[in-house]
């Protein structure tokens, strides 16, 4: 079984010539109490980790979890505060699955409302105006299945299936869904679940074949 952990942070100021800040340079640290130490200005940190166990010589299990933010005693308490901010990730692939050179992999994805956003747009989890984390967003929830087989005969054929759902973002309404969004803006404290606002589904095949 093979374990790692994760840690970020994404901080600015208001010119924009912060630079590096020292404070974070000691690698064996969590980056939270720094944030606290530092106040407003800290940033915003997302701590996560992931595993992958060995099912059998040709498959294996794999999951992420990424926690934004996130307070016990709501949390526990199913409130549906908005500031339970979380993603999770649960997979499975396997080669050579019931014929020789068959891969086989499915995955599930899912995201809070809010997950990845901040009070300020300059400090949420994303780049370019491209959320890093997933293309979605956040406040979905979504299964992936890859079939690819390659022939000794000199092809291969792969089938993608994507299938989505989201709850996303009305005009003048922030539900979670636009990591761009300042969760300032949201529409409750309590009762936020997934797929709240405008419930929306992708469906997305793909196929390819070639010969090489």
């Amino acid at each position: 079984m093979t374990i790692g952990l994760f840690e970020t942070v994404v901080y600015h100021d208001s010119t924009g010539t912060r630079g590096y800040d020292v404070n974070y340079l000691n690698p064996f640290i969590f980056y939270r109490p720094v944030e606290f130490a530092l106040g407003s200005s800290g940033g915003n940190v997302l701590i996560g980790m992931n595993a992958k166990y060995q099912l059998t010589k040709n498959a294996y299990a794999y999951g992420q979890f990424l926690l934004d933010e996130l307070k016990v005693d709501e949390f526990f308490g199913a409130t549906g505060w908005w500031a339970n901010k979380y993603s999770w990730q649960l997979g499975f692939k396997s080669f050579n699955t019931f014929i020789p050179n068959l891969m086989l992999q499915s995955e599930v994805n899912y995201s809070r409302p809010y997950t990845y956003t901040h009070r300020t747009a300059l400090q949420n989890y994303a780049h370019y105006n491209q959320a890093l984390a997933h293309p979605l967003g956040a406040n979905f929830i979504e299964s992936i299945t890859n079939i690819h087989y390659l022939s000794p005969k000199r092809w291969f054929a792969e089938l993608q299936i994507m299938y989505a759902l989201q709850g996303r973002d009305e005009p003048e309404e922030n539900w979670g869904s636009d990591v761009y969004l300042s969760y300032n803006t949201r529409e409750q404290e309590y009762d936020n679940e997934v797929l709240q606002g405008n419930a929306t589904s992708i469906f997305s095949p793909i196929s390819n074949w070639a010969i090489f």
